[in-house]
């Protein structure tokens, strides 16, 4: 989510988590409550299929490569 999506919700629902740390301009929220708010208000959901995993993988000289896999069940 970006950060203009959290300012809108913030405006516009009453019942948004507080920041629990940070500032004015940067608040920082607790995770939890944050994912308990979007849940309820249908804004994310649960994931029941397969998932994709990010790799990181170090090669030859601490070099760092990225890529993602699928996985499924089984």
């Amino acid at each position: 989510m970006g950060r203009a999506a959290v300012v809108n919700w913030r405006r516009r629902h009453d019942d948004f988590p507080d920041p629990v740390a940070g500032t004015d301009v940067h608040p920082q929220f607790d995770r939890h409550a944050v994912v308990a708010w979007l849940l309820a208000h249908d804004k994310i959901e649960i994931p029941t299929g397969p998932t994709v995993a990010s790799l990181v993988l170090a090669g030859p000289e601490g070099a760092t490569h990225t890529g993602s896999a699928s996985m499924t069940r089984g």
